[in-house]
């Protein structure tokens, strides 16, 4: 006969706490979680600054966001490379800055701040690159500062043709004028020739 104390817990006998199941890193969730806050930010700005002229440092933002986005890949791509634990930590403080940022993003858009909310889309699209780099390693982002460079000079070179173009009408407009006013004396030889004309229309006069 067994001891009834055999079904009985052990009082010396500590209980192991149950693990919780290791969390699955899907990957499929954080590509599509980067992807889509990136375009939804990108398209409000792209709203706001539409209706005026976009400065340098707006144009190089909007642009940057392009470039980050360019070619996203497909979650089941199969040469997508797969985060390390440590890696899986930098993707998940991305995400949580890329919110931080799109609640900044919110509040400038409410103040009506057009530079600020490029700010925050520059902020976003460097955490969305951080995040894609781990999937894509070798695949190449050019950085804000390359951007800019090189839309600042292209930049340039649009005002520099407005101005032009501008000078040019008010060339054009100058030239159109006319160059003697009501009260202004005419030369003499229009003179003569008013005299002479006049001369050519009278009746020669008879001798007495």
């Amino acid at each position: 006969m067994k001891n009834e104390l055999g079904n009985r817990p052990d009082p010396q006998r500590k209980e192991q706490p149950i693990a919780p199941p290791p969390r699955v890193f899907d990957r499929s969730d954080m590509l599509m979680m980067a992807s889509e806050r990136l375009s939804q930010v990108r398209y409000v700005f792209s709203v706001q600054i539409e209706d005026g002229i976009p400065t340098a440092f707006q144009r190089a933002a909007l642009e940057y966001s392009d470039a980050v986005l360019m070619g996203w890949p497909d979650s089941d791509d199969t040469s997508l490379s797969t985060p390390t634990a440590d890696e899986q930590a930098i993707i998940k403080s991305c995400e949580q800055a890329i919110e931080r940022h799109l609640d900044d993003f919110r509040l400038a858009e409410r103040d009506d701040k057009t530079d600020d909310m490029g700010d925050k889309l520059i902020q976003i699209s460097d955490n969305v690159a951080q995040i894609r780099k781990f999937y894509q390693p070798d695949f190449l982002l050019p950085t804000f500062s390359e951007i800019k460079r090189v839309v600042s000079k292209e930049w340039d070179e649009d005002m520099d043709s407005v101005d032009s173009r501008v000078n040019d009408r008010e060339l054009a407009a100058a030239a159109a004028e006319p160059r003697f006013g009501g009260t202004a004396e005419p030369p003499e030889d229009t003179l003569a020739k008013a005299r002479q004309a006049s001369g050519a229309g009278q009746p020669a006069k008879r001798e007495a």
